[in-house]
């Protein structure tokens, strides 16, 4: 089935409830179908019971912000005076979790960095990554997701190359590989990592959106569950 890039900018914004984005169809339909996705997490936030805010700037001035901006290249996190949005995501007294787009972790195994579409991580990390002006180990993270969107059968080598990336990373880091098309071979090659969760055919109305949401759900809970275990989410 086809994407449609005005659906994908319709559920993007129902799912950041009226929060302006800079995003148009005129806008690059791969960028886009990142800041939907980005889109699904804040969703699944928000219907597990979470608080959602948006921010701006460094480590001592960050502000709150309506109106978001992404990168449009692969930065981090701890880049001074930056203006890109990361949000924040609240539930309870755990610590809070910040979500970025693009940005840079250091890997588990080879020590390098690696970009991630869309990051979550706690933000007692993020925090300590901004101080030392160093991008967070893998270690520390919550959650990556990829985001593929293609107009045909994903290559065989996107699994390959995500599932080098999350033996990298470590098993304490969910991977989540997420496109709009189906991909049977690069499942395949992604099924024997333990941690690299593949979910296809992610697009407005399909099920398998919800799907998503369901399982960015259940890392939300084993996140809280540390510190509140009586906390519903």
């Amino acid at each position: 089935m086809r994407v449609k890039v005005q659906d994908l900018l319709t559920e993007l914004d129902t799912n950041l409830a009226g929060i302006r984005h800079p995003y148009t169809s005129a806008s690059s339909a791969d960028r886009i179908y990142e800041v939907y996705a980005f889109s699904m997490v804040i969703s699944a936030a928000v219907k597990a019971g979470g608080e959602v805010r948006y921010y701006a700037g460094s480590q001592y001035f960050a502000k709150e912000v309506k109106d978001l901006e992404f990168r449009g290249a692969p930065g981090v996190i701890h880049a001074p005076n930056q203006r890109w949005t990361f949000a924040t995501l609240n539930f309870g007294v755990a610590p809070l979790l910040e979500v970025h787009l693009r940005v840079k972790i250091v890997g588990g195994r080879t020590k390098t960095e690696g970009e991630c579409d869309i990051l979550i991580l706690d933000h007692h990390a993020a925090g300590t990554s901004r101080a030392k002006r160093q991008s967070p180990a893998a270690s520390k993270c919550l959650a990556v997701i990829e985001c593929k969107f293609y107009s045909t059968t994903l290559p065989v080598a996107l699994g390959r190359e995500f599932a080098n990336l999350c033996r990298d990373r470590g098993q304490r880091l969910l991977g989540y590989f997420v496109s709009n098309q189906t991909g049977p071979q690069a499942w395949k090659t992604l099924a024997a990592e333990p941690n690299a969760i593949c979910e296809f055919g992610v697009r407005p109305g399909d099920p398998r959106a919800q799907h998503l949401e369901t399982l960015l759900r259940e890392a939300f809970k084993r996140h809280v569950v540390l510190y509140d275990p009586d906390h519903v989410v």
